[in-house]
């Protein structure tokens, strides 16, 4: 598992060009909810990597879906094999921008709102997704937490027909990640 990580980030870095500072992440928080009224479903890790450039807001986050550990042993089953079929699409990824990063003085201690505007994929298909978040400035780090919601049906996420009262069509999601400044 932790060839793999080392192996996500060695691409993100390739995504991110130049030698400006850069902030990153191994250990970054993912959680997510899927609220019906027959069930509430939910899973976490705290497995996110993310690399991000000042310089310019370029932004990748990488999030491996076996790494999601449920509640429940038959819905951890239900969730890798049935519906995000997590042998075949191992990671969800956002490429993108911090849209307000080159104008932030990152030296200063302080909370931004900001956007992050890029392509999420999930499942095998992409979306651009324009999302508010919140960047932290706090000792040199940045803390980022962004909460979002998906709908199942835009990436190709099929539920079968017997269970379809158990799974919610709108997922609820939460990111947080604190990156530390990357050796030059």
């Amino acid at each position: 598992m932790k060839h793999k990580i080392f192996f996500i980030v060695l691409l993100a870095l390739m995504f991110i060009n130049g030698h400006a500072q850069k902030y990153m992440t191994k250990t970054g928080y993912a959680y997510f909810m899927s609220h019906t009224d027959a069930i509430d479903i939910d899973g976490s890790h705290n497995k996110v990597a993310a690399i991000l450039d000042a310089s310019n807001g370029e932004l990748v986050v990488i999030i491996l879906i076996k790494a999601f550990e449920l509640p429940l042993a038959t819905a951890d089953k239900h969730f890798n094999e049935t519906y995000m079929e997590s042998d075949e699409f191992p990671k969800s990824t956002f490429k993108g921008k911090i849209q307000e990063m080159p104008e932030l003085d990152l030296t200063v201690d302080g909370e931004h709102e900001v956007t992050a505007q890029g392509i999420l994929e999930i499942h095998g298909k992409s979306h651009e997704i324009n999302q508010k978040a919140k960047l932290i400035v706090k000792d040199g780090k940045l803390t980022g937490n962004c909460d979002f919601k998906v709908n199942i049906d835009d990436y190709a996420i099929t539920v079968p027909e017997d269970v379809k009262d158990r799974v919610a069509k709108v997922v609820d999601v939460k990111i947080k990640m604190t990156l530390e400044p990357m050796e030059k």
